[in-house]
This record gives structure tokens, sequence and C-alpha cells, in this order.
């Protein structure tokens, strides 16, 4: 499963976020450090399912379905506020670094209206200037994957120096405990352009270095928060000015969890990622919260920005894609449900790979498998892309 680590100061609206694509309750309130412990739960990814393709109804195992929506469940950390120099223990630093080391992807969350100080500490908004949390905030988990690595280091270079031929597994030895892959450190030492020897032996080298490994295994986009209010918008433009080299992007939080709570208890229909809203309740209470949504952030911005973000982070930066696997050409499974699941696969994902990870034995009986939308046969060794409906066909 995807693994999306949810990062920033206190009171940033992190655990708004947390709780609006979770809905898993957890403490809410402004003074630093609301969350104590990193908290986990299940999110949803909401796609359009592919029952539309064919015209039938899915039975989903998992998630459900929602007007031809599909909630495909993914790995939330909610992770305790940081604060400057966390890598060195400060603050609630040590369970930060603990919380994201199997995390796939960080969002960090900003408070783009001012409305809390460098420390979490809640101002008036508009009195601090967020620009820096984006830079900031980065630099504390780039010292802290430095620091870890260094920490293991002269025990490897003493490996290293008996086995210098190995220099790449005693490396990769230290950093996969990391969630990194041996390709990961590929394309940072092609980036960086320096042997890997040389490396280990310039602190200076060894931090750009790892500051390129991180970027690579464990990127990090940002989500400009609270940009309903007056300051956010002002300050959102500035920083899409400021850092035209990172992914930031435009979000409400608050809206968006006001609009899901509404949604569950029945008094308005909405789907996460649009703005669509059907108002169904009488109350005067839920009409104003609606055209607060549509006035501070729908209208401009076309949704609350917390499911684009999820998007963007697993389809567009980390390059997943969707793939339906069925047991029969008519789209069920072997209990006759229809299109039961949605697995989310890093890009690359081969047909053999994804009959592994169906179940090992199908891997062993396979044959082939077939592309129900196209009707294209596809080898082992055939990569999957986007939506692909894959029925494998095996000898028994």
């Amino acid at each position: 499963m995807v693994v999306i680590g949810v990062i920033g100061k206190p009171n940033v609206g992190k655990s708004t976020f947390f709780k609006a694509v979770t809905l898993l309750p957890v403490k809410i309130a402004d003074y630093p450090f609301t969350t104590l412990e990193p908290y986990k739960g299940q999110g949803y990814l909401v796609i359009e399912c592919i029952e539309r393709r064919f015209n039938v109804k899915c039975n989903p195992r998992s998630g459900v379905c929602r007007n031809g929506y599909r909630y495909v469940p993914i790995e939330m950390i909610d992770v305790p506020g940081l604060v400057k120099e966390a890598y060195k223990g400060k603050g609630l630093g040590n369970k930060f670094l603990d919380a994201i080391r199997n995390a796939d992807i960080l969002i960090n969350i900003v408070d783009i209206a001012g409305s809390t100080d460098e420390n979490g500490n809640m101002v008036t908004p508009g009195s601090y200037n967020p620009l820096e949390d984006f830079y900031w905030i980065e630099e504390e988990v780039d010292l802290w994957f430095f620091k870890k690595v260094k920490s293991n280091l002269n025990k490897v270079k003493r490996k290293i120096k008996e086995e210098p031929e190995k220099i790449f597994d005693h490396f990769y030895s230290i950093v996969s405990g990391f969630k990194i892959k041996r390709e990961d450190i590929f394309v940072a030492l092609r980036k960086i352009e320096k042997p890997l020897s040389e490396i280990l032996e310039s602190e200076e080298l060894l931090y750009k270095f790892l500051k390129i490994l991180r970027s690579v295994s464990k990127p990090i986009i940002h989500a400009a928060n609270k940009v309903d209010l007056h300051y956010g918008k002002m300050f959102y433009n500035k920083a899409v000015k400021e850092y035209p080299d990172k992914i930031i992007v435009p979000t409400s939080a608050y809206i968006e969890l006001g609009l899901r709570v509404l949604d569950m208890e029945g008094k308005i229909e909405y789907i996460p990622g649009t703005n669509d809203i059907i108002i169904k309740s009488n109350d005067p209470y839920v009409r104003t919260f609606i055209e607060y949504a549509e006035e501070s952030v729908l209208k401009e911005f076309k949704t609350t920005g917390v499911q684009t973000i999820l998007n963007i982070a697993i389809f567009n930066v980390l390059g997943y894609i969707a793939i339906w696997p069925v047991a029969r050409e008519d789209l069920k499974d072997t209990k006759g449900r229809t299109l039961p699941d949605v697995y989310l696969l890093p890009p690359g994902t081969t047909v053999k790979d994804l009959a592994e990870r169906i179940h090992s034995d199908l891997l062993k009986d396979m044959i082939k498998a077939k592309e129900i939308t196209t009707g294209k046969f596809l080898n082992k060794e055939d990569k999957l892309g986007h939506n692909y409906v894959i029925n494998i066909l095996t000898k028994k």
C-alpha cells in the first residue's frame, strides 16, 4: 500500500488534513504538539471507477464506490509537529524522524495564511511570513537523513576497506531501512556525477548526495493550507513565484473536513476532489458553510485541494498506476463480484509483478494475461499501464 507522510509545524492544519482524508478522530486544538504520537490511518484516493467504461456496477472488496468514483485505500501517517533543529531532537523531533522512515512521499502542510509563527504558536493572520516554511522543513528532513547515515558510516567504512568491491552493497545496508531502493541510489549517483567512494570520504559531498537521494526516494510536495483566508491567497501567489521548482497546491483542510462531515451526515452530497455539491438539508448553517466554501475556495481553485494533492503525490510524482485485476472476462472474480479490486502499483510494474502481488501460486500457473479493454494479450515481462483491466490466464 502507498504510504503518505503528513508533516509540518504545529497548528498548520495537519490533523485537520489527516482527519479529512481518513475520518479517523485525532486531537485537534490550537497549541504546539497537538499530535503527540504519529497517527496511522487509512486514507482514500478518489478516482473515476472503471465501471463507467463497461457500463456495469462494481462490488469493491475494500473502500467504496459512489456515483462512479472509487475510494482506493492508502496509508496515511500524521507525524508530530516540527520545529527548527528537530533533527537534533528538539520538540518532538525523534518521534517525527521515526514516523517518516516508511513513507513513499511527504506532504508538507504550510500555514499559508501566516497565522502561526516559526514554532507553531498562533499569531494574527498575515503577521508571519510562511514562505520560509517551504524551505526549512525540507532542510530538517535532509539533516535528519544525513545524521542517521553518518552515524553508521564508520562501521560500514571498515567493511568497505575489507571488501572494496562491495562498496555499493555496504552503503545500501545503511539506507535500505528508509524504504530506499537500489535503483534510487543509481539515480542519485547519476545526478551528482561522482563515484560513491569519493562521496563517502567528504561530508560536503555526502550531504549533497543524500539530499538528492532523499528527493528521489522520499520526495516532498507542499500543501499551501488555509488558502480560504485572505492572507492565504496573497502568500500562495507569492510562494508560487518564489519557488517555481516546488510543487505547491492550494488547500483548505478546514473546508474539506466540513464538506466530508456534512456528506457523512447526509446533509449534502459531495465527492472529494470535485466542486459538485448538492445541498440536502434546510439547516441555515449548512447553506452558510457551503456559501463560504464556494466564495473562499471553490470558485477560484475549483476544489479544496486536499484530494488534488493526494492524486498529484501518487500519480504525478510517484508515477503509480491503477490496475484492475479480474478472474474472468466478464469483469468478475471467482466469487462473482464485479471489479472487486484496484491496485495502486509503482511505475514499471509487469504482468509477472501483478500475478505475484495477487497470489504466489497464480504466478506459478500463469501462461499470459489479457487486457480486457483492448483485448490485447500480454506476456509475463510486459509492463502494465494506468487503468489496465487485467485477466491473468493460467494452465488450470
